[in-house]
């Protein structure tokens, strides 16, 4: 109220009284809605008021990954291949600037290759996508790199009805 306003000489408020407010949306959360059966459907002051005592939990937004238009990911690969074999097979359809080899859970390898342009990496991901190499068939996809984490950014908004006393 007002006169509370006036007798705290109109001082923000303290720590303790703050709270904070994350939109949910934007934090890649998805709030659960109350359903014409649940209780907080029934009871809307009750679960609102609960939702307030509870201590917040921790949320991290999902990291979502963007792709790489010059990388591409090709496997599998016999286990005796090296990075050398791989630059032989994939060098024709392109500059191969970089190529990072990987095992596989099945005990074969896959390789990240990096073209020097687009059209290399579309043209080489097209061309040796089931392609038969020593009874296995290769697949081949896009490379993706996930988005840097971004911190939440913390802010304090005042929210009051009243003026500021005018000096």
């Amino acid at each position: 109220t007002a006169q509370e306003k006036r007798l705290a000489n109109f001082e923000p408020p303290k720590e303790s009284e703050r709270f904070w407010l994350r939109i949910a949306s934007e934090a890649g959360v998805t709030v659960p809605q109350a359903g014409a059966g649940s209780p907080q459907a029934s009871q809307p002051l009750a679960a609102a008021g609960a939702l307030a005592t509870q201590a917040p939990a921790e949320v991290t937004a999902p990291r979502r990954s963007r792709p790489i238009p010059t990388g591409i990911v090709v496997s599998p690969f016999p286990v005796e291949w090296a990075e050398g074999d791989v630059r032989t097979l994939t060098g024709p359809y392109g500059k191969v600037v970089k190529v990072r080899m990987m095992s596989l859970a099945s005990g074969l390898k896959g390789a990240y290759i990096d073209y020097a342009t687009e059209a290399e990496a579309s043209a080489a991901r097209t061309g040796l996508h089931g392609l038969s190499l020593m009874g296995n068939r290769l697949r081949t996809g896009q490379q993706e790199q996930l988005e840097a984490f971004r911190a939440t950014q913390r802010f304090v908004v005042f929210v009051d009805e009243l003026a500021p006393p005018s000096t």
